[in-house]
């Protein structure tokens, strides 16, 4: 794919993380690959409003000093199901950018299908990744 001659796609995807900065990224770049994950919704009395299986993929971008990573709704998740698809569905991405000089991360998420944006700010505390909502 391209706009204007400027390959977008194959211009954005890195193959490691910038060298320089390595450490710093590490905090999430121990992330990059794929994942299976459960994920389920509680209402407030504690039943579940859904459950379903998303596959998380995490990608150095941008000669790789940033993170991107995009949701997908697998198949067999309940919400495809009730929409009526079959296939995968992309729910939403982020790209995680870190300073390196101070090793605060900031967080861009864009939720395509609940139409929510959020952005991050935190890193690392100890062993615990912390990111309050900004």
């Amino acid at each position: 794919m391209s706009a204007g001659g400027f390959h977008i796609l194959t211009s954005l995807g890195a193959d490691s993380p910038f060298p320089q900065w390595r450490d710093r990224l590490m905090l999430f770049g121990q992330f990059v690959g794929v994942w299976d994950i459960g994920v389920e919704y509680y209402d407030q009395d504690g039943g579940c409003r859904y459950h379903g299986r998303w596959e998380w993929s995490f990608g150095w971008i941008l000669d790789g000093r940033a993170i991107q990573d995009v949701i997908a709704i697998l198949p067999d998740s309940d919400s495809l199901e009730q929409a009526g698809r079959a296939t995968r569905s992309a729910g939403g991405t982020t790209v995680r950018y870190c300073d390196p000089a101070t090793g605060r991360w900031t967080i861009y998420y864009l939720g395509v299908v609940s139409g929510i944006t959020t952005v991050l700010c935190g890193g690392a505390v100890g062993d615990t990744i912390v990111l309050p909502v900004r």
